[in-house]
């Protein structure tokens, strides 16, 4: 089985007001197919900081403010038929400086507002969860 990684992921959390957006994967694999926080891979040389810019960008569509880091990090290893996938998930806080969210890659199927009660009843990616209720309390 190959092994892939270990990968650093960096997350938005975006808030206006006490919503907090989420995006809904698209996959093929079911177990990929829930609602997440924004962001990806941090390419070679890049900062995280400029990652999570660039993702957000290429994912939804927006330019984001970084406004403060998220003092948390989520670590998981996916298992999937032909290999494992480690990723460390790091995040900001952030807020919608320019444009308005939509899907702009094939991976994101729809974007949300919700409140933090509706996030804790949602079926989320290892994670998202988790980054967005550390958010709520910044």
């Amino acid at each position: 089985m190959k092994k892939v990684g270990p990968l650093i992921v960096g997350v938005a959390v975006i808030k206006r007001g006490n919503k907090f957006l989420l995006c809904k994967r698209r996959s093929k694999l079911k177990i990929w197919r829930k609602w997440e926080v924004p962001g990806g891979i941090v390419n070679f040389g890049e900062s995280l900081e400029d990652a999570i810019k660039r993702e957000v960008k290429e994912e939804i569509g927006v330019e984001v403010e970084l406004v403060k880091p998220i003092d948390f990090f989520f670590t998981n290893i996916w298992k999937l038929k032909k290999k494992r996938i480690h990723v460390f998930l790091v995040g900001y806080l952030c807020r919608i400086k320019r444009g308005k969210p939509k899907p702009c890659d094939r991976e994101i199927e729809k974007v949300k507002w919700f409140s933090i009660e509706e996030v804790k009843k949602l079926d989320c990616l290892p994670g998202s969860k988790e980054f967005v209720l550390k958010a709520a309390n910044l």
